[in-house]
């Protein structure tokens, strides 16, 4: 990549603004532009977009005193102009080999497991927990305090305002159309697998 500073640990382009307070792992590329904050603990071999600014202050009313901590973990692809919010207190977390496209929102204490798909657009307000496998469409908006099963699908433009269980799929305002059948498939989970899973998950759901 041109004009990207190399040094034995990782790939930082010159006009991206580190906190000294950062701790960042090893393999990272972080391209132009970009800005991790205070108190943000990076992983190994992730990529980060241009414009993308990563513990930024959460947006919460009369917010003071933030001393939370965004972490962020391995082989994450991250594109440019994301925004990833700190919390009050607690953690922001996005766990290992997910893809997070342009312009993508994941609000303070919210929760990303790992192998979720977040497209471009989309809004997933605080304290929401995104499990496994999902995947978020694109300019799809997840209201605050919501959980996102394990291979659910939520179509693009979507309004999420309620719970949504595993491998469903999810389009318009809350309506349920069927599974997840491509990421069943892809994941190679049993009938008993799937139904375990759900009746698992059944009381944290509405």
């Amino acid at each position: 990549m041109n004009n990207i500073y190399e040094d034995s640990r990782n790939q930082i382009h010159p006009t991206a603004i580190i906190s000294p307070f950062a701790k960042i792992g090893v393999g990272n590329i972080i391209c132009a532009y970009a800005v991790i904050n205070d108190d943000v603990e990076i992983g190994d071999n992730n990529e980060i977009g241009s414009f993308t600014v990563i513990g930024g202050k959460g947006e919460i009313r009369n917010g003071k005193n933030y001393k939370g901590k965004v972490k962020i973990g391995s082989r994450n692809l991250i594109n440019h102009h994301v925004t990833i919010d700190q919390p009050l207190t607690g953690y922001t977390v996005v766990g290992n080999d997910n893809f997070i496209m342009t312009k993508s929102h994941i609000g303070h204490d919210v929760v990303i497991s790992n192998n979720v798909t977040i497209s471009s657009g989309a809004n997933i307000g605080g304290h929401t927990m995104v499990f496994d496998h999902a995947t978020i469409g694109l300019n799809a908006e997840i209201h605050q305090r919501k959980i996102i099963g394990s291979g659910a699908m939520i179509g693009m433009g979507a309004s999420i305002t309620k719970n949504v269980r595993p491998f469903s799929k999810v389009v318009g305002v809350n309506k349920v159309i069927g599974f997840n059948d491509y990421k069943v498939k892809e994941l190679d989970i049993s009938t008993e697998q799937l139904f375990l899973l759900i009746s698992h998950f059944m009381q944290d759901f509405e």
